[in-house]
């Protein structure tokens, strides 16, 4: 973990007045700095703000003090700040807090975690665990990063497998431990050879001649294997023949059928032209003599309409000779 910054207030013997930065950035290009300062000045509130942003916890209580005992008591707002670099990304982990003005109790929000991701910052999950960021627990953190006053102690006392596993666990070292991967693999071969074992001991001791047998049975046995396989081919073929032969025959039958019925209606056709063609010629003559037709038409309208005259003439003649006669017998 690689400090960059840190911005905090309100926090034990800082007040919230004004707002504490340091640039460690600058600090980091010296390549080694020390915090000084007199007893009670605030020096180990530098690390406490840190531990607190970064695993919501400190070790000035051993662990997570009360809310009311992180903020001063002359503050009445809390902030932590925290930009770091870890595992070649940035992040900031900001803690907020505020006193009730009626009732004088601290409530400190859990840590907001951002990180930077193309110039922004980008708001995370505040259930996000701090050891997949860190790639350390506040314990491992604790023991080997920000040691505590009158704690390193405690580190150098730890027993000798206990430092492993801390150190391990640290610089990722269980990936050069093969012990357990040999073991694991060291079985298996044994397992492996026993199994072989006991298949020799039923084959039982084999000399040269019936290594020679045993080639030979093999090779014929692989021979009679291929020439079945070969066959098995050739039957494979027949049988995709003989079902494109099964396929054309039926479709072969569908266009037979078809045939039958076009026939069919064809002769249905013909018999149908043939049984009208009488009628269609009559129509026809019919229709050639339509002048004769009306010309008989005609006629027979010239015909109807003299004897129509021929009837009115006789009648007016039969009133011309009654009246002939009435003048006659008048005269008389």
């Amino acid at each position: 973990m690689i400090p960059k910054k840190l911005i905090f207030k309100g926090l034990y013997s800082y007040k919230d007045a004004e707002e504490s930065i340091i640039d460690f950035e600058k600090l980091n290009n010296a390549g080694l700095f020390g915090i000084f300062g007199a007893t009670g000045s605030g020096k180990s509130s530098i690390l406490e703000a840190m531990l607190i942003a970064l695993f919501d916890s400190g070790v000035r209580f051993n662990g997570r003090a009360s809310d009311n005992d992180l903020m001063n008591l002359d503050s009445d707002f809390l902030k932590i700040d925290f930009e770091f670099e870890t595992l070649g990304k940035t992040y900031r982990r900001i803690v907020e807090g505020k006193r009730n003005p009626k009732t004088r109790v601290v409530k400190i929000e859990a840590p907001q975690t951002l990180q930077r991701i193309e110039n922004e910052w980008i708001p995370l999950s505040k259930k996000i665990d701090p050891k997949e960021i860190m790639g350390l627990g506040f314990e491992e953190f604790t023991k080997t990063v920000i040691i505590p006053q009158d704690k390193f102690r405690a580190f150098i006392d730890l027993s000798v497998s206990k430092r492993i596993a801390l150190l391990s666990d640290l610089f990722n070292l269980k990936r050069y431990d093969l012990r357990d991967r040999v073991s694991s693999l060291l079985s298996k071969n044994k397992l492996a050879l026993s199994a072989i074992e006991g298949e020799m001991k039923g084959i039982g001791e084999a000399d040269e001649t019936l290594v020679k047998n045993l080639e030979t049975e093999l090779k014929s046995t692989q021979q009679l294997f291929d020439i079945d396989k070969e066959k098995l081919e050739k039957s494979e073929t027949i049988r995709q023949l003989f079902l494109e032969r099964n396929n054309n025959e039926t479709a072969w039958a569908n266009t037979s059928l078809a045939i039958t019925q076009l026939n069919t209606q064809i002769i249905d056709n013909e018999y149908f032209i043939q049984e009208n063609k009488t009628k269609f010629e009559s129509l026809k003559r019919d229709f050639d003599n339509r002048e004769t037709l009306k010309s008989k038409v005609k006629d027979l309208a010239s015909f109807l309409k003299i004897k129509a005259w021929k009837t009115e003439i006789t009648g007016l003649n039969e009133r011309i000779l009654k009246g002939e006669n009435l003048i006659i017998e008048e005269k008389d």
